[in-house]
């Protein structure tokens, strides 16, 4: 199925327009069958679903200012050693900043094994100066 961009103002008129009596007519067996018969459509999730869920309890957030500290580092050099930047890692320590994806996995490493992570960066640094230099 192709995808129409409409913009804003074709859609409120095509809502505003809208004869809503048939879809306030529909049953849930009606609205069951026309999901049924739709293969892109997702399956209707029941409350007998719900009872197979899981809740997965959110990962705590590591201290980073303690952590830092821990290392015996100022801001600026655990954001040099890390590549964070200075306002970043002010943000994070301040609560301003709630780290997810990438950065909280950097985080989380750091905490684990932050000699390993520190050597890793400033190797790949290296080389990386290396090649800008056409070494």
């Amino acid at each position: 199925m192709p995808i129409v961009k409409v913009d804003r103002k074709k859609a409120l008129a095509d809502i505003a327009g809208r004869d809503w009596t048939k879809s306030d007519a529909l049953t849930d067996d009606d609205i069951a069958a026309q999901v049924a018969a739709n293969p892109d459509a997702a399956p209707l999730i029941d409350s007998e679903d719900f009872s197979k869920w899981r809740n997965v309890p959110a990962r705590a957030e590591i201290d980073v200012s303690a952590l830092r500290r821990r290392l015996g580092m100022t801001q600026a050099e655990f954001a040099r050693a890390y590549r964070f930047t200075l306002p970043a890692l002010r943000a994070i320590e301040q609560g301003r900043r709630h780290p997810t994806g990438t950065t909280a996995a950097l985080i989380e490493l750091i905490a684990a094994d932050p000699d390993y992570v520190r050597r890793h960066l400033a190797r790949n640094a290296k080389h990386r100066n290396d090649a800008d230099l056409g070494a």
